[in-house]
């Protein structure tokens, strides 16, 4: 599995802006605590359309471990998100931090996978036997 996506807007048989991840609206996206994504804006479709991510669909305040590197739509332009390992949300909104979660809503929200448990300890080994007299 690719932690890289590339990002494009097209506007929707509405007239509204929505994302486009790697070309497919229909992307099924899900992320790993301690896993890092990048998402590549630099195509010119991204102008004015700075992406990033929120714990909540209705207070958009960045989550944590999202980096912003150079201003989407220009070359080289990227949005890394580490999603912390200790996340306690089961997912994610992405939105464009100028229009909102709208932009995002083919793909919201992004579910976050529940790490695997971790193996349980071996048993102790049992006890040797005594020697008998």
């Amino acid at each position: 599995m690719s932690n890289s996506y590339t990002v494009t807007v097209q506007t929707d048989y509405y007239g509204s802006n929505k994302y486009l991840i790697d070309g497919n609206s229909s992307l099924s996206i899900t992320f790993t605590p301690g896993e890092t994504y990048i998402f590549h804006q630099s195509d010119s479709t991204n102008n004015n359309h700075p992406l990033s991510f929120s714990l909540s669909q209705t207070t958009l305040i960045q989550a944590s471990g999202v980096s912003v590197y150079g201003t989407a739509g220009t070359t080289g332009s990227y949005v890394s998100y580490s999603v912390p390992s200790d996340i306690t949300n089961n997912e994610v909104y992405i939105y464009c931090t100028v229009h909102g979660v709208n932009m995002g809503s083919y793909y919201n929200p992004i579910s976050i996978s529940t790490p695997a448990p971790a193996p349980a300890p071996a048993p102790a080994p049992a006890p040797a036997p005594s020697p008998t007299p």
